[in-house]
C-alpha cells in the first residue's frame, strides 16, 4: 500500500483547458487532473481505485487540437500529452452528456424518497445539475429484483442499478477474488453473483462505498438515517494494527457508519468489514453496560458510587499499600495516556514500592490477511512499545497474577482477555479498573470511569510505523473522564497523600498481608 519512492520526477507540459493555459502532469489522467483544477467533470464508472472501464460515457469532453482525435472522448480513459487542447462545458460536451443521462434515466425508479444513498448519489446530483426532471418516454419501466440478498451485508436493488462495473472490478482487481458480474447482454443487462451464490470475504463493504447509487445498500445502515442528518468525524479505526484511516458517521451521539478515507500509504481507499461494522462496542450508553461513574467497593463488598475525588483518594492508599502491583495498560491507549501510565507508576517507585507495568499483547489472531487487516487485535501495540518504552505482557503473564494486586488500566480488556481469565480476574478484583464497562469486573476495589477510542483525542502509531492523530466522534458521558487526565490525576494524588494518615510499612511485611474489604477505606 505504500507509494513507489523510485518513481522517476514528475514531467509537467502545457495544455489549454476551456481556453486557459494549465501545466499538466505529462501521461497522468485527464479526469483527474481536471478534477484537480476545480473542473466538475460527472462520472459514474471510475474510480481512481480501479481500472478504467470508460462504460458511463458521462465524463465526456471536447477535443479540439493535439491528442484525442477531434469531437467527442472519454476523459477517464484519456491521458495527458503536450499540446492538448480540450473544452469541457461546450454545447456538444452538453448534448452528449443529457444524452448519457437520458438513457440511464429511462428505467431508473424514481427511488429517491425512498433510497439510503438521496443527497450523496452521483446519479441525483447529476440529473439535479443538468436539469433533467422529466423523461420523454411513456412506456413502463423495467422491473427487477428489489431487495436480493447478496449474503449477511450487502442488499442489491438491480432496477436501481446503472451497471458501472465498480463492484465487479473491485472483486477482481482489489480483493483478487471475482464474485459479481454481468449477466444477460443489452437492456437486459443485469448485476448477479457468479452462480447466485451469496457474497463472502472481509471487504464486501467496499462496493457499497463504490456504488454511485442506491444499487447496493449496507443491511446494517439500511433506512437508519437520512445522511444529511450525519456528522462525520475523520479518525482512525482501532481493531487491527493496521491503522485505517476511516470517517464516523454520528447521529445523538450514536454511530450509524463507519466509511474509509482516502489514504494512499495506509489503507488507500477501503476498509475491512469488521472495522466497518464492529461499532457497536462504542455505541454504549449509559446503561447497565456502561461505567456511568466512579465506583468503590465499601466494606460490606457492595458497589459505590462516587465522584472523581473520592474514587482517587480510595485508590491512592490502596496503590501505597501494595509493594508489588502490576499495572497492565490497554494496547488500545494511546501515546499521550503510555506516557501518563508511565509516570504514574514511576511515581510509585519514589515511595520504596517495586511496581512493575507494561502493557497488554494480545496473541495474533486469524483474522490477518495479505490485503490490510493484521493479525494483530489492537491499533497502538508498536506506539507504546517503540515511543512509550514499556514491555509487552503476554496474556500467559496474566493466569497465576494475584487479582488483587493487579491494575489494569484503558479500553477493550474485555475483547482481548480470555474468558477464563477474565472469570479469574473479575472473581476477587482487580485492584483498580479504568475503562467503560460496568460488566467486567463488578469486585474491582476502585472503578474509575474512562473513555472509549471515538471518545478521546491522541495519537496511534500504526503497523507501518505512521504515528496517526485521534478525534473524537461521540460525547462521552458526564462524569466519565479523558484516561490521559485520570491517570495524571491519579499520579497528582499519589504525591499528595498526607503522610500523617498514612505511613508505608514494612515492604516484606505488607507483601504477607491479603488486601481485604477493609483496607478500601481510609
Amino acid at each position: 500500500m505504500s507509494p513507489d519512492t523510485n518513481k522517476a520526477e514528475t514531467t509537467y507540459t502545457s495544455i489549454l483547458v476551456d481556453g486557459k493555459e494549465y501545466q499538466a502532469p505529462l501521461g497522468g489522467r485527464l479526469i483527474d487532473f481536471l478534477h484537480s483544477i476545480g473542473k466538475e467533470i460527472p462520472h459514474f464508472c471510475y474510480h481512481q481505485g480501479l481500472p478504467v472501464a470508460a462504460s458511463c460515457r458521462q465524463c465526456q469532453i471536447e477535443s479540439k487540437g493535439k491528442g484525442p482525435r477531434p469531437g467527442l472522448a472519454v476523459s477517464c480513459r484519456e491521458t495527458i500529452i503536450e499540446g492538448m487542447e480540450i473544452l469541457t462545458d461546450s454545447e456538444l460536451v452538453r448534448k452528449a452528456r443529457a444524452g448519457v443521462m437520458e438513457f440511464l434515466l429511462i428505467n431508473h425508479p424514481l427511488d429517491c424518497p425512498i433510497c439510503d444513498k438521496a443527497g450523496e448519489c452521483m446519479l441525483q446530483d447529476t440529473a439535479y445539475a443538468t436539469g433533467q426532471d422529466r423523461g420523454r418516454t411513456h412506456e413502463p419501466r423495467r422491473h427487477l429484483d428489489k431487495r436480493k440478498s447478496l449474503g449477511d451485508k450487502i442488499l442489491l436493488d438491480n432496477e436501481r442499478c446503472i451497471l458501472c462495473t465498480r463492484c465487479v472490478r473491485f472483486f477482481e482487481a482489489v480483493t483478487k477474488e471475482p464474485q459479481l458480474t454481468v449477466l444477460d447482454r443489452g437492456d437486459r443487462s443485469y448485476l448477479s453473483t457468479f452462480m447466485g451464490d451469496p457474497l463472502h470475504g472481509n471487504y464486501q463493504g467496499n462496493i457499497v462505498d463504490l456504488c454511485p447509487v442506491g444499487a447496493l445498500t449496507l443491511k446494517k445502515f439500511r433506512f437508519k438515517s437520512r445522511v444529511w442528518f450525519l456528522h462525520s468525524t475523520e479518525t482512525v479505526c482501532g481493531l487491527c494494527s493496521r491503522g485505517c484511516n476511516i470517517s464516523v458517521e454520528t447521529r445523538d451521539n450514536k454511530i450509524l457508519r463507519i466509511r474509509p478515507r482516502h489514504n494512499p500509504n495506509i489503507n488507500d481507499f477501503w476498509m475491512c468489514d469488521e472495522g466497518r461494522l464492529e461499532f457497536d462496542r462504542y455505541n454504549l450508553e449509559v446503561t447497565e453496560t456502561r461505567l456511568p461513574s466512579p465506583f468503590y467497593r465499601d466494606s460490606q463488598g457492595h458497589q459505590v458510587p462516587t465522584n472523581l475525588q473520592e474514587a482517587l483518594d480510595q485508590a491512592a492508599p490502596l496503590l501505597l499499600r501494595n509493594p508489588k502491583v502490576l499495572f497492565v495498560l490497554s494496547p488500545f491507549a494511546t501515546i499521550e495516556e503510555g506516557w501518563a501510565f508511565k509516570e504514574m507508576v514511576e511515581t510509585l517507585e519514589r515511595f520504596g514500592l517495586e511496581p512493575e507495568m507494561g502493557y497488554y499483547q494480545p496473541d495474533p489472531n486469524a483474522k490477518g490477511d495479505e490485503f490490510l487487516h493484521t493479525d494483530e487485535p489492537a491499533p497502538n501495540c508498536k506506539g507504546l512499545r517503540e515511543e512509550v518504552g514499556l514491555k509487552a505482557i503476554p496474556p500467559e503473564s496474566l493466569e497465576g497474577q494475584d487479582p488483587t494486586r493487579l491494575a489494569l488500566i484503558g479500553f477493550g480488556f474485555g475483547e482481548l482477555l480470555g474468558r477464563a481469565c477474565l472469570e479469574t480476574i473479575a472473581a476477587q478484583g482487580p485492584l483498580l479498573h479504568l475503562g467503560i464497562r460496568s460488566d467486567l469486573f463488578p469486585n474491582a476495589l476502585v472503578r474509575l470511569a474512562g473513555w472509549s477510542p471515538m471518545e478521546k483525542a491522541g495519537h496511534w502509531i500504526a503497523a507501518c510505523g505512521t504515528k496517526q492523530y485521534l478525534r473524537p466522534a461521540l460525547r462521552p458521558p458526564a462524569l466519565s473522564g479523558d484516561d490521559f487526565q485520570l491517570l495524571t490525576r491519579l499520579q497528582e494524588r499519589i504525591l499528595t497523600w498526607d503522610e500523617e494518615q498514612f505511613e508505608i510499612q514494612d515492604k516484606e511485611e505488607l507483601g504477607n498481608q491479603t488486601q481485604g474489604t477493609e483496607e478500601v477505606r481510609t
